[in-house]
């Protein structure tokens, strides 16, 4: 990922862990804001084939995911955000590896 986007990936997240919370409504939306940016910062990553950054990304939302609203829907909601992340990362890991064996020269040729 160009380090333009990173820098203000990471400018965006010190902002939002720097913000001063008046109250725990408050708090909450800072932590689902952040949990958002995780996961699409796990994505950027991701697609740009930088799956070990991607998975830190991924796992920094997980473990904020503890953190948000407890209610049913809320946790089913953040839970299935990281699934589809986690599986779309996959899938990118999966394609990747697939066009790797494409490029390595065949002796049949």
């Amino acid at each position: 990922m160009p380090k333009n986007a990173r820098s203000r990936l990471k400018e965006a997240v010190d902002l939002i862990q720097s913000a001063v919370v008046a109250s725990k409504s408050e708090k909450q939306q800072s932590d689902i804001a952040l949990f958002n940016v995780y996961c699409q910062w796990a994505l950027l990553e991701g697609n740009q084939g930088a799956f070990n950054s991607a998975k830190k990304y991924l796992n920094e939302a997980k473990l904020l995911s503890a953190h948000l609203p407890a209610d049913a829907d809320g946790q089913q909601t953040y839970q299935k955000q990281v699934a589809d992340v986690e599986a779309t990362l996959q899938r990118w890991q999966d394609m990747e590896a697939g066009f790797q064996e494409l490029l390595v020269p065949n002796e049949e040729c």
